[in-house]
């Protein structure tokens, strides 16, 4: 969108240079919310793949070819979105299954016990 308007002063000239300003303020914004919304989704896809391993009467229950959509209970603005790409991404009779997840465990450290150094003397 652009906006172009005849300039008479000195201020307006300033006003037109803020709303560019604005506008490329809101695109960055857009653009940031886009990329937060898909490094979410990959962080989920990926924890939600580490629990079918640990459970794999879960994986069980999801059937054969859905489309399979992580939700986050208390964020409404992600699960909007990730609803509509389900929505226009899904084929013709696929079937869409639901995870719902109440949050996400803060990661924690390395699971590494101990880690020592030892430099090789003769490789």
């Amino acid at each position: 969108m652009r906006f172009i308007a005849p300039l008479h002063s000195r201020s307006d000239l300033s006003r037109k240079i803020s709303l560019g300003k604005i506008i490329f303020f809101c695109y960055s914004i857009i653009v940031l919310k886009k990329k937060e919304f898909v490094e979410k989704n990959i962080r989920l896809s990926f924890e939600f793949s580490k629990y079918l391993i640990d459970h794999p009467e879960f994986e069980e229950k999801i059937p054969a070819g859905a489309e399979v959509v992580i939700l986050l209970e208390d964020d409404h603005k992600f699960n909007k979105k990730a609803e509509a790409l389900a929505e226009k991404s899904k084929q013709e009779g696929q079937q869409v299954v639901f995870v719902k997840v109440k949050a996400l465990a803060p990661v924690s450290a390395s699971r590494l016990i101990n880690p020592r150094l030892e430099l090789a003397v003769s490789i």
